[in-house]
């Protein structure tokens, strides 16, 4: 262990280090006595704590004697406890077994005892007389580990062995787990080192070999400086600075090579160490190294424990300073804009304050929240009226993406997820869905949200709003019942004015005799009831304005039918008819008027045997996505005599055929002829899907 060296009392040894252990072979009682009472005496005289384990070839009480012949105060020793002589079954003995991790760990407790008390250290010793042949391995073992505690702490231990009871064998054991071993030759003591220790010393060698080439490696100024002021050794980079070689530099003052001086200057840090022993660290400028330095000195310790000089590290540090004093300016010229910065920040600080107290009662005034949801950590931010909207108490837990849909009404989650999938790739969503709180209740929100990305296109964030709509939905849906039956109302009351219309028409018609007048009456009433029945469908309906038009045309065409089949003609209608095809008023009353003007012509002109048939198609030709409107084609045809040859649809003088093309207009579409096996008209046009609104047709 590195540190002072420590007076071991004996001759042939002189002073040792701490964490010396070493061992002692001797034959006869005065052979110990001789070595183990100048031991203790300098022990006790250096301020250390002294342990001295007996046994029964020396007994306690001899020991004592021995030590007071020798040591002038040791009553006052023995009396402050500085040193403790007790018996092997004590130290080494635990219920009649040799106890090797209590004697390990005793030792280590008394040094830290005798450390707390203020001594430098523990000076042990032990002698092994006692020891049986049956213990001797677990003996030896102990040396092996209790050498491993002493090498690194403030101890010295000397192990006493009488030469009686080992053979060649133990003593080669003891000797190789000691330092190196005392024993008497021809009436002197001799000292044996250990050959593991030659080992170590070579060990030593290429430890100073790999020293020197770090030393030289380092980019500081490294110099070894001795007493007088000499450099000693300079490694490569102090040299290379004073412009010599390092051979160069042995012998020169440090003072004149580094300050210029004739002495070492008053704040010269070696000379302050030279007088106390203590490390130092200081800046310094020297104008002959050529810039700014940091230098330390740390002492170098003799053989005897004296310094002998010191370690001078210089390292240059004149970019660092210059770095400083730029960073210094910058910094006061930045702290000024901080000042000015943070009075504007203060001020906005307190609007932002206020703001947000506003904003937030503005959001538990019209029930909305707003939040932010991190997609890279899944957490979420609400406002305090979000978690209100929840039923819950502001910033009751914190929020997960797994938390918050625990929330979301069951049935509406996976139209919910499907929304927000959409927006992390179109960048917003806008969806309504209900929500069911803590208590039970239910609730139904508008949420709003859009989508950050990174510099990837990556989606990092998403924030948005939530309205409580709960109040809202449910008046809606109040007054969209209301409508409902309003609307199916005005179609009951017109249905039941057109039939009284029907009706009148009817008793009118009794009143002439005149064919042509009769037909009149008949065409007209047919195309009221054409009407009636539109509101009637729409009165059977669910209270809007969408008409099922193919079950209309059924019941149109069997009126039809049933009104001209009355004549004794034998004519058959067949339909061919698009399912759930639905239209609103402005194209449902138009086509049924067309399709009655038609079929009525074809049942009054086309049959004049009074036998054939009369075909009704309605068919959805194309859908086109992108403007989102369907075209329709119906098909009206007879097999009776057909048009004639050369006339158009235009020449028709009936007011039937005329109404035909007007409407035909109003929708927009096209109507053409084809004569073939008797007559069809091919009626085309547009309609748009949301609105059911006509559109041209190309």
């Amino acid at each position: 262990m590195e540190g002072k060296l420590r007076n071991s009392g004996i001759g042939i040894i002189g002073n040792v280090p701490w964490g010396t252990h070493f061992c002692q072979f001797y034959q006869t009682k005065e052979d110990l006595m001789e070595i183990l009472v100048p031991y203790f005496k300098a022990g006790l005289e250096n301020n250390e704590n002294c342990i001295w384990i007996t046994s029964q070839l020396l007994e306690v009480e001899e020991a004592k004697e021995a030590l007071r012949r020798a040591v002038p105060d040791f009553e006052i020793y023995l009396k402050k406890g500085q040193i403790e002589i007790f018996p092997y079954i004590r130290g080494y003995i635990n219920e009649g077994v040799f106890d090797s991790e209590r004697a390990v760990n005793g030792l280590k407790e008394k040094l830290n005892q005798a450390l707390e008390r203020g001594y430098e250290g523990l000076r042990v010793t032990g002698d092994a007389c006692w020891l049986e042949k049956e213990g001797w391995t677990d003996f030896v073992n102990y040396e092996n580990k209790v050498d491993s505690v002493i090498e690194k702490h403030q101890m010295i231990s000397l192990c006493s062995y009488h030469l009686e009871m080992c053979n060649a064998t133990e003593i080669l054991d003891i000797a190789f787990n000691h330092r190196f071993s005392l024993i008497k030759r021809e009436g002197l003591w001799d000292r044996i080192e250990n050959s593991g220790r030659r080992r170590a010393e070579k060990a030593v060698f290429q430890a100073a070999k790999d020293w020197e080439q770090t030393f030289d490696a380092v980019p500081d100024l490294v110099a070894i400086i001795d007493n007088e002021c000499r450099i000693v050794r300079a490694n490569r980079a102090m040299a290379a600075r004073l412009g010599v070689t390092q051979e160069e530099c042995s012998g020169l003052t440090c003072h004149r090579v580094m300050h210029g001086t004739d002495e070492p200057p008053s704040f010269c840090p070696h000379k302050q160490l030279l007088k106390d022993g203590l490390e130092r660290i200081t800046e310094v400028h020297e104008e002959l190294l050529g810039g700014d330095f940091v230098l330390s000195v740390s002492p170098l310790y003799g053989p005897d424990g004296k310094i002998m000089g010191c370690v001078h590290v210089a390292r240059d540090i004149t970019e660092r300073k210059r770095a400083e004093k730029a960073l210094k300016k910058a910094h006061e010229c930045l702290e000024e804009k901080v000042k000015a910065r943070t009075a504007e920040l203060e001020e906005a600080y307190k609007a932002l304050k206020e703001n947000e107290g506003r904003l937030s009662e503005a959001q538990k005034m019209a029930h909305i929240g707003n939040w932010d949801w991190d997609l890279v950590t899944n957490r979420s931010y609400w406002s305090d009226e979000m978690y209100r909207i929840f039923g819950l108490e502001p910033q009751e837990f914190g929020l997960t993406y797994d938390k918050i849909f625990n929330y979301i009404h069951p049935d509406d989650r996976d139209y919910l997820e499907n929304s927000i999938k959409r927006a992390l790739n179109e960048g917003s969503c806008d969806s309504d869905y209900r929500i069911i709180s803590d208590d039970g209740g239910e609730r139904v929100v508008h949420a709003q949200g859009e989508v950050v990305f990174d510099e990837e296109n990556k989606p990092i964030l998403m924030k948005g709003t939530v309205q409580d709509i709960t109040e809202r939905k449910k008046a809606e849906e109040a007054l969209e019942k209301m409508e409902r039956i309003r609307i199916k109302e005005i179609h009951h009351r017109i249905k039941n004015n057109l039939q009284v219309i029907s009706s009148l028409l009817d008793l009118q018609a009794e009143k002439f005799r005149d064919k042509e007048v009769l037909e009149a009456f008949r065409e007209s009433q047919n195309r009221v009831i054409s009407m009636s029945l539109i509101h009637e469908e729409l009165y059977k309906g669910k209270g809007n304005d969408a008409l099922d038009f193919s079950a209309y045309l059924r019941k149109l065409s069997e009126k039809l039918f049933q009104t001209y089949s009355l004549n004794g003609k034998n004519i058959s209608l067949y339909m061919n008819l698009e399912e759930n095809t639905s239209f609103n008023m402005d194209i449902a009353v138009p086509l049924g008027i067309i399709v009655n003007e038609i079929v009525s012509n074809a049942f009054k002109h086309a049959f004049p045997e009074k036998k054939g048939e009369i075909r009704i198609q309605l068919q959805k030709e194309k859908i086109c996505n992108e403007v989102n409107r369907s075209l329709f084609s119906l098909k009206i045809s007879d097999n009776g005599i057909g048009i004639p040859e050369g006339m158009e649809l235009a020449s028709f003088e009936s007011l039937g055929m005329k109404l035909v093309n007007t409407l035909i207009d109003q929708l927009c579409g096209k109507i053409e002829i084809i004569r073939a096996h008797g007559t069809e008209f091919r009626i085309t046009f547009n309609v748009t899907e949301r609105s059911q609104i006509p559109v041209g047709v190309e």
